[in-house]
């Protein structure tokens, strides 16, 4: 299990008797053996019901749920050469688990083409706990919380699209002008989530373009970017936190529903209300899981 100041990487296996690490010995001579791992697999930790009582009446009123932030135990035991170099590997542990910012954490099951390795943000929830420590040998319990409860590939995605066009063809003068041999740029994605829970992705609009309109065409929710975006800036929209940022510091105007990428194929359009062949939509995402 091996751990720095920036990352805390978990690699399992799974087996009849649960999740568990294969032994692994690091760089310092230290043997790691993940014994527990809690809050991982099992999906979205309950939410609260949704509902609302009525008011002098039976029964109540439905609203939206969304789960809460997931808590992951991990235990584990650690066999060092001395008790000298287990301090100091319990030392750079807690150094990979911060208390007020967030690293991030992942776990890989089995063959990854079957169980994609996941990941998660993660920090220090409670008190970590060493016990049972004799000489170079301790046992340990981390717990640690994800602000955001979803589990994400560790494989970014990124896609892009102009806005659409058409050039090209032959128009003739009848009373249905077609065209013939026409060259279309649709300016559409499809975009893949592998996961199970919708996936918030980012959405980068480089200019220059005309103020544009993303639309989730499968739930048909939009976002408009109230003013156009100059020539060689970028106007970077974050769907976690609802900002849109014009290169990366100046706050910009978008209305609309905001969306996100719902398990399986999405389908993303690009449009403007006049076309700029400069403008270009990049939309990076990773596929997430309860």
């Amino acid at each position: 299990m091996p751990v720095d100041t920036a990352r805390l990487t978990i690699g399992s296996t799974i087996a009849m008797s649960g999740a568990h690490l294969d032994p692994l010995v690091d760089e310092y001579g230290v043997d790691w053996l993940l014994t527990k791992l809690d809050g991982w697999d099992d999906g979205y930790a309950a939410p609260d019901s949704g509902v609302t009582n009525r008011v002098s009446d039976h029964g109540g009123h439905v609203s939206d749920v969304f789960a809460v932030p997931r808590i992951v135990h991990v235990e584990g035991r650690v066999k060092a050469p001395s008790w000298d170099a287990a301090t100091l590997a319990w030392e750079r542990l807690m150094a990979a688990v911060p208390l007020s910012d967030q690293t991030t954490m992942t776990v890989a099951h089995g063959v990854a083409a079957v169980l994609p390795t996941k990941q998660a943000a993660v920090r220090q929830h409670e008190k970590p706990v060493i016990a049972d420590r004799v000489g170079g040998l301790l046992s340990y319990s981390l717990s640690l919380i994800a602000p955001d409860p979803r589990r994400y590939a560790t494989v970014l995605q990124s896609a892009s699209t102009g806005l659409p066009f058409t050039t090209g063809g032959l128009s003739l003068p009848i009373v249905l002008p077609i065209s013939i041999g026409a060259t279309v740029n649709s300016g559409r994605l499809a975009l893949t989530n592998a996961g199970n829970a919708a996936a918030p992705p980012s959405l980068s609009i480089t200019g220059p373009c005309p103020a544009p309109t993303i639309t989730h065409l499968g739930t048909g929710r939009r976002l408009v970017v109230a003013d156009a975006i100059d020539a060689g800036r970028v106007l970077t929209i974050d769907t976690v936190n609802r900002t849109a940022l014009l290169d990366g510091t100046v706050l910009r105007t978008v209305t609309g529903s905001w969306w996100q990428l719902e398990p399986g194929v999405n389908q993303i359009a690009f449009t403007a209300p006049a076309y700029d062949a400069g403008a270009l939509l990049t939309v990076s995402f990773r596929s997430a899981w309860k």
